[in-house]
């Protein structure tokens, strides 16, 4: 017999489809079923809540219209409208209190009733359960709701989301109302539908006019309508249908509320199903069982076919070590087939340490050679300025300016030439750009408007590299402000946000392009590629050796019209 010759990872393939078909099959099965019998349940379950709550909400319409309609043919009622003129004002408040005893007795039987008025046109005032005794006005509610009454003649009227029910006489000298709040016949729905997934309800007119609805889920509510429209056949008293919205499948209920003369609409979200699964446990459980079996079957099968190839491998690797030149196939066994694997890879992690440490004092010997490199670069024309304004005042015996200037001009080289510590703390680093800024303000005989917003207090502490904030401020001066020097305002502000600190830099140079801006985030964004690195580029590669790319240096175009340079550093 012929035996395959196949190859190791074609024998692992054949045996993870022995695992893996068996265990698939079985899930498939069991969802299914699963599936088909907790959905029958739950359509069963939903079919019996919607009827009761139908029934409850039919019996409760029902109840309260039959009040109603008992209420109409009040004596009492009657006597108040054919006397109004004649009576009393006794006899008139005793006809009114009995009227609304009799109210109270139809508000007190249904929690569904908020409130019952009636209108007595010969006596002109309205009678309220809510409001009291109150004369009747043109444009009121009462009369809006009547006027609705007179005009429609549907079962019920729907003013500002609550519903009414009305009644006039023959004569439209009495009109009753009840209200219904929508809110009451919510509560009593509150148990139809699971609340999860995307269940709900709402009931409807036949014009599809919503009364009440659990959700907001219109998109699903005008699918419903849609298919029920086509339908046309008029009757809508009992059934269901399913619809697909969103790639989701919903079994819909509809059952018809006679006394409202709407629709009560139930939709179920199908996949609520899927949660309900657990109760196949036991199924799993014998899953499980089969699923271990395969697997000491497939350790097995991978001890012969991988275990062994990796001992010769192990053993070539050895041979190797010892004698690169000589190749053999037999070696002796290790204790452990992975002793010698764990033994190169401390050998890899002891080295792997050692370069890590090169690199890391390769890094900070770079971050040095960086700032020294800006610290060389510092701009001649700036000292030579500097020197010949002191020189200036000297000359004009303004003793007290070039004072003042000598003194910033010291405390500025002492910063920048100092040597130790390569970071100090950001209130330091703020200090010296305003020392530069202050020397700028004298150079450019204080034409130039420099404004600097207050460090806060909480930041004043971090520590961050040295000569990072006067650089972007001395590229304003040497680009912006070196053409023209009249009438030119430079800002810097600090922001202080939870884990980052942002200080922007912006002038109101005229001579700045577009393409000057795209140049230099250009260059901000492939720093490496630069033979010279001064100014910004210095700045942004000594930001990211310090902050390993958790910092940011961008350029944009400025509200005063020149650039903006924001520098981002994390707290």
């Amino acid at each position: 017999m012929k035996r395959w010759n196949l190859q190791v990872y074609q024998k692992v393939i054949i045996v993870f489809a022995a695992l893996v078909i068996p265990i698939t099959a079985t899930t498939i099965i069991v969802n299914m079923n699963a599936v088909s019998y907790m959905k029958e349940k739950l359509f069963e379950s939903t079919r019996e809540k919607v009827n009761y709550y139908r029934d409850q909400l039919n019996n409760q319409i029902t109840f309260i219209r039959n009040q109603h309609l008992v209420f109409m043919t009040n004596p009492k009622l009657e006597e108040l409208s054919f006397k109004a003129r004649t009576l009393t004002k006794y006899e008139e408040l005793m006809l009114t209190k009995e009227i609304q005893d009799t109210m109270k007795s139809i508000g007190n039987s249904s929690d569904f009733v908020r409130d019952v008025a009636v209108y007595i046109e010969p006596l002109g005032r309205v009678v309220s359960l809510g409001d009291g005794v109150r004369a009747f006005s043109s444009g009121s509610k009462w009369d809006e709701i009547r006027q609705m009454a007179i005009t429609q003649k549907k079962p019920y009227y729907i003013y500002y989301g609550q519903m009414y029910f009305v009644e006039t006489s023959k004569n439209a000298t009495i009109t009753t109302f009840i209200q219904i709040p929508q809110n009451n016949m919510l509560t009593l729905s509150e148990n139809v539908v699971s609340k999860q997934g995307n269940n709900g309800f709402f009931l409807a007119d036949d014009h599809f006019y919503s009364i009440i609805s659990s959700t907001q889920q219109y998109d699903i509510q005008a699918q419903i309508a849609k298919h029920m429209l086509d339908q046309n056949d008029g009757r809508w008293q009992i059934g269901e249908f399913e619809i697909t919205f969103q790639d989701k499948n919903y079994l819909v209920l509809y059952n018809r509320i006679n006394s409202l003369g709407s629709t009560l609409y139930t939709y179920i979200d199908e996949r609520e199903i899927t949660s309900v699964i657990s109760k196949y446990n036991w199924l799993i459980g014998a899953v499980t069982v089969g699923a271990l079996i395969i697997i000491v079957i497939f350790a097995m099968s991978v001890n012969r076919m991988i275990h062994r190839p990796l001992l010769h491998l192990i053993r070539a690797f050895r041979k190797i070590e010892m004698n690169p030149q000589e190749l053999a196939m037999v070696s002796s066994f290790p204790v452990n087939e992975f002793t010698y694997l764990n033994d190169r890879f401390e050998r890899m992690r002891s080295e792997l340490n050692a370069s890590i440490e090169l690199n890391y004092e390769h890094k900070m010997l770079l971050q040095q050679s960086e700032l020294r490199q800006l610290q060389s670069q510092i701009n001649p024309h700036f000292l030579y300025n500097s020197f010949y304004n002191v020189y200036r005042m000297c000359r004009a015996e303004d003793m007290e300016g070039a004072a003042e200037l000598s003194q910033k001009l010291a405390t500025f080289y002492e910063f920048v030439t100092r040597s130790g510590n390569d970071e100090v703390p950001l209130e330091r680093e703020y200090e010296h750009a305003e020392v530069y800024c202050d020397i700028q303000r004298i150079r450019f005989a204080r034409s130039v408007h420099i404004g600097i917003e207050p460090l806060p207090e909480e930041i004043a502490h971090i520590s961050v590299p040295r000569l990072i904030i006067q650089p972007i401020v001395e590229n304003v001066f040497k680009h912006a402000f070196e053409q023209g020097r009249k009438h030119e305002t430079c800002l810097i502000t600090v922001e202080h946000r939870p884990e980052e600190v942002v200080i922007r830099v912006e002038d109101s140079g005229k001579s700045l392009s577009d393409k000057t801006i795209e140049d230099l985030n250009y260059q901000l964004s492939s720093p490496n590629s630069l033979n010279e690195k001064t100014g910004l580029v210095n700045v942004y590669r000594r930001l990211q050796l310090r902050y390993e790319g958790r910092s940011q240096l961008q350029v944009s175009r400025s509200h005063l019209g020149g650039m903006c340079v924001e520098l981002t550093l994390p707290i």
